[in-house]
């Protein structure tokens, strides 16, 4: 950060007009996800990570990391409880005892720690007494536009390889997504993981910024909500067809998640809270990837993107130094795994 604070004050579109070549003023502000606003420093930080070989791709996607981390969990002694919603915390003198699922099993525990959405954490799981009027002042403002929200797969029978693995096509004439004009189309190009597509064949993905209400009212008459999602996979591979020809016909599998999609499988949905609900001292304490807290509510944690954990591995630094301060509390050593 402070080799990088000559150009803290750049956004990515801001620092792309310092460019001669047009072609540059145009493609530098979407090279980060098509994120044009987004602070320099911080597309800087995931390139040096990149460089560093701090970052990457787990082969196999999401599912075959997220197995790893149960088998390795399971493995130590921890058990997983699936299909198991919890719908309350319980506690008792200001202070967590357990848990209450959604088919009434309450399970007793010492300490809870929620990695679930923030705003289920905050306001369905505990009880209101215990939030900071911050707290409800965020969560009483609902985001409607979401970044990369909607998401168009597409498994196609061509081998990809020789393509880049993400690729920004700009449109001569912009499509429709879900009421936006979408001049741009960023493709993610899976061929160099082997595990996501028979051989010959690729996987490609391109997400869209989207509106939250636009899904929440057409999802209320499911054939309008399907033909929606019918219609953006359309015109969507026919876009890329324009610059990878014969692309169209070669598609064997279609996915369209929108973020109701989203919300069914994973309870993540709109997001809460302005920018100016974020202060310095907040940015900070994301760094130290430390859980939060609550004054009236003892033993409770809190961690997750939802609450400033930033990118998968601030996440899981944050699950590992609230262990290490419960070890601390209990008087016992910390040994990692």
């Amino acid at each position: 950060m402070i080799k990088n604070r000559k150009v803290s004050k750049y956004s990515m579109l801001s620092f792309a007009q310092r460019f001669k070549s047009p072609v540059l003023r145009a493609f530098f502000p979407v090279i980060q996800y098509g994120w044009a606003n987004i602070p320099l420093t911080l597309n800087l930080g995931v390139m040096a990570g990149s460089a560093g070989k701090r970052y990457g791709r787990y082969l196999g996607g999401s599912a075959e990391f997220i197995k790893s981390v149960a088998d390795r969990y399971t493995s130590l002694g921890g058990e997983i409880l699936y299909n198991s919603a919890v719908e309350r915390v319980i506690e008792d003198s200001g202070k967590v005892v357990g848990v209450r699922l959604e088919n009434g099993t309450e399970i007793s525990a010492n300490y809870v720690i929620s990695d679930a959405y923030g705003y289920d954490t905050f306001m369905k799981m505990i009880d209101e007494r215990h939030l900071t009027d911050r707290l409800r002042s965020m969560y009483s403002k609902p985001i409607d536009r979401m970044m990369m929200a909607l998401h168009v797969s597409f498994g196609v029978n061509m081998d990809l390889s020789d393509k880049p693995n993400a690729i920004s096509f700009f449109l001569d004439k912009p499509i429709e997504i879900a009421g936006d004009n979408c001049s741009i189309i960023n493709v993610l190009n899976y061929s160099y993981d082997k595990k996501l597509a028979p051989k010959g064949k690729t996987s490609i993905k391109v997400m869209y910024d989207t509106y939250y209400s636009y899904w929440e009212e057409l999802s209320k008459d499911q054939k309008k909500y399907e033909e929606e999602k019918a219609m953006i996979a359309s015109r969507t591979i026919e876009a890329i067809e324009r610059f990878i020809p014969g692309i169209g016909e070669a598609v064997e599998v279609t996915d369209v998640a929108t973020p109701i999609t989203t919300q069914r499988f994973t309870s993540n949905a709109r997001g809460y809270g302005s920018k100016e609900d974020f202060r310095l001292r907040d940015t900070l304490k994301g760094f130290l990837n430390k859980p939060m807290t609550l004054k009236s509510l003892k033993n409770f944690f809190v961690i997750g993107h939802s609450i400033g954990g930033t990118n998968l591995y601030g996440c899981a630094a944050m699950g590992r130094n609230t262990i290490k301060g419960i070890c601390k509390k209990e008087r016992r050593n910390f040994t990692a795994s």
